[in-house]
């Protein structure tokens, strides 16, 4: 969520993180995560403030959507083991930069 200096000025503005801004960590809270429509995030227009700004005429958060009308979507395994080899390879990667942020647990559709 968007605020200001102080932390508890935040109100309804949201930030769609399409790379990573170290300078946010540990002072914003991650409270979501796009796994359908990512097309529509990216259409999104960028910048603080962006020179035309769209609207959200409608936002929907998928656990608030009736059983019947969320996409169905398979989550790895979050104990299991190919994931532990993500995290694993990805801390090698980011060696001393490392953070639970830079992993990104597979998500895809369910047929």
């Amino acid at each position: 969520m968007g605020r200001q200096a102080d932390p508890g000025s935040g109100n309804s503005e949201i930030f769609f993180m399409r790379d990573a801004a170290r300078r946010l960590d540990r002072d914003y809270t991650v409270w979501g995560r796009v796994v359908s429509g990512l097309d529509a995030v990216r259409a999104v227009a960028v910048g603080e403030p962006p020179a035309q700004p769209d609207r959200m005429i409608r936002v929907q958060v998928m656990a608030d959507m009736p059983a019947a009308e969320q996409p169905r979507l398979e989550v790895m395994d979050a104990r299991g083991p190919a994931l532990r080899a993500i995290i694993a390879k990805m801390r090698a990667a980011k060696g001393a930069d490392f953070s639970v942020c830079d992993v990104e647990i597979p998500v895809r559709g369910a047929h």
